[in-house]
């Protein structure tokens, strides 16, 4: 999960969002277990201009466990971060939208207070989590102070960032790792490669 730097909010956004925000929490205010379904704009759902913008933004990676390449190998889709069963006034809210596999979309309407958001101005990876190059785990930073750890643990938890069910991502990491130190990472392409935070153990 490294630091993203959120672009400017889509024009389609700016003028309709508070719009079906609000629509949304209105159908919310009347039935709660309603479905959402997004909004269509220009004849197609908004979701699918969003894409686009949105894996741009994280250069095709996930926003959660960096895992590449979204869009091509992996089927992307759209996260919520606080989750819009829970906060449906930000179901359309440019900064509360991520893009991710769907594995880490998967944590559902899990949510925190403490959950660690990539696009937060003070985030920064090393901050927070530590790599074990022995385990391929990420953990919370043994420097960091209490309350960071503590927001590092629920990430990891929340995101499953070190689930066996995620196809063996440790495993993967430690062969990106490898690769990394015998060279085979070319590190003016790092966008081109998953797990970009592994790069400078």
């Amino acid at each position: 999960m490294i630091k993203i730097i959120r672009p400017q909010k889509p024009t389609f956004l700016e003028l309709n969002a508070e719009q079906w925000n609000n629509d949304y929490v209105e159908r919310r205010a009347e039935n709660l277990t309603c479905q959402f379904s997004w909004r269509t704009y220009e004849r197609k759902p908004v979701n699918e201009h969003l894409e686009p913008v949105l894996l741009e933004m994280t250069k095709n990676h996930c926003a959660f466990c960096d895992c590449y390449e979204l869009g091509a190998d992996i089927k992307p889709t759209i996260e919520h971060f606080d989750p819009k069963t829970r906060s449906p006034h930000l179901a359309y809210e440019w900064t509360n939208l991520f893009p991710a596999c769907h594995y880490c979309q998967e944590k559902n309407n899990a949510f925190d207070e403490q959950l660690l958001k990539p696009d937060d101005e003070d985030y920064d990876f090393y901050r927070y989590f530590y790599f074990d190059d022995a385990t391929g785990e990420l953990e919370p930073n043994p420097q960091a102070t209490p309350e960071e750890q503590t927001r590092a643990e629920i990430t990891i938890r929340l995101y499953r960032l070190n689930g066996s069910e995620r196809r063996k991502i440790k495993e993967k990491r430690l062969t990106w790792v490898k690769r990394f130190r015998a060279g085979l990472v070319e590190t003016d392409k790092i966008d081109d490669y998953p797990y970009r935070y592994l790069y400078s153990v």
